[in-house]
């Protein structure tokens, strides 16, 4: 996106195989590490670039503020470079408790040190409505996804047989346990549609999840796919109609949020239940199902009842409708646009 631009983009992280720098035409990868380590050797990867081949801007995705961090964007500011920080979920602080004892050290320092970290800010990047965080001005966006990348999906809907995927990393505000429950209350209130929900990812969550579905007798009804990529994951998307996107963000805290779960969703067409409202896209409301926040099963009944509503033309014309309306709105060359006009507006 930022090279269609004009820009010379070098990126710094980690991936699978040790923290990585990527330029235009090599990829280098340096040690491995994890953890403090990993954070501490990341940002000295950074200040090494910085040193050898100089940069005006920074864009970071941001975990949590720590020392180390904090002393990055100090150097990098005192060298004249603008640096822009996206927090992916605002407010934060809801998602780190939920993560018990791995969250709450990192909730701690983060409390201890964004103060001294935002004043070598120039703007957050925010998946949000707010306007400012932590007093500092944003720039609002939303995620997005390379949607050339996003084959359109084959499903046909059969209101006899209707399939669902949930992509997820099965965290506690994923909401999985939801979906188990109201297949439940479902078959249990009589149901006579047959429904198959595809649960694609992987966590440590993934036994009592599994064995919540074995304890009502769902496991031909909730498939644990495990984690699938390219052909294979593309596979299990053409045959589901629906895509659920996150069902416990209250539990965060979150009001907006825009879920790259959900954009991907739609950039294959299918149609999503989802708890969040949101505005990035036209017609939304159209061809997503909300969900009520809370604890409550998902409602199955309510769920298949909009299917038929919405496909009751057949499927290839709404399909390709939430298509087009995806590839507008969510290609990161519209999503990431504010953030080149701001760069630009610095950079005359």
């Amino acid at each position: 996106m930022l090279r269609d631009d004009g820009f010379d983009v070098t990126l710094i992280g980690q991936y699978r195989d040790g923290a990585v720098v990527i330029r235009e035409n090599s990829r280098t990868v340096l040690e491995n590490s994890s953890g403090a380590g990993k954070r501490r050797f990341l940002c000295d990867a950074v200040l090494d670039e910085l040193e050898k081949n100089p940069f005006a801007f920074s864009y970071f995705r941001f975990q949590f503020f720590c020392p180390q961090v904090v002393r990055l964007l100090k150097k990098m500011k005192e060298a004249g470079v603008a640096n822009l920080m996206e927090i992916p979920t605002y407010p934060y602080e809801g998602e780190l408790r939920l993560q018990g004892a791995r969250g709450i050290p990192k909730l701690i320092c983060d409390r201890m040190f964004r103060k001294s970290a935002v004043r070598y800010l120039d703007r957050f990047v925010a998946l949000s409505k707010d306007t400012k965080i932590y007093g500092l001005e944003t720039i609002r966006i939303i995620n997005g996804t390379d949607t050339s990348l996003l084959p359109m999906s084959n499903y046909t809907y059969d209101p006899d047989d209707i399939n669902l995927i949930f992509v997820s990393s099965m965290l506690p505000w994923h909401g999985i346990d939801r979906v188990i429950e109201g297949f439940s209350e479902y078959y249990k209130n009589g149901g006579n549609r047959n429904l198959t929900a595809y649960i694609v990812g992987q966590s440590e969550l993934r036994p009592s999840l599994e064995a919540l579905a074995s304890k009502y007798g769902l496991e031909n009804k909730i498939i644990f796919c495990g984690a699938k990529y390219g052909t294979e994951l593309d596979e299990i998307f053409d045959r589901c109609c629906l895509g659920i996107s996150s069902l416990s963000d209250h539990k965060k805290g979150l009001v907006f949020t825009s879920p790259l779960k959900t954009v991907e969703y739609l950039c294959r067409g299918l149609s999503v239940a989802t708890v969040l409202e949101t505005d990035f896209i036209e017609d939304y409301d159209t061809f997503s199902f909300y969900v009520p926040a809370g604890d409550s099963p998902l409602d199955i009944d309510a769920l298949v009842q909009f299917c038929d509503r919405l496909y009751v033309n057949g499927t290839d014309e709404i399909k390709k409708h939430i298509y087009d309306c995806a590839k507008m709105s969510c290609d990161t060359h519209a999503t990431f646009r504010p953030v080149v006009d701001y760069y630009n507006s610095i950079n005359k």
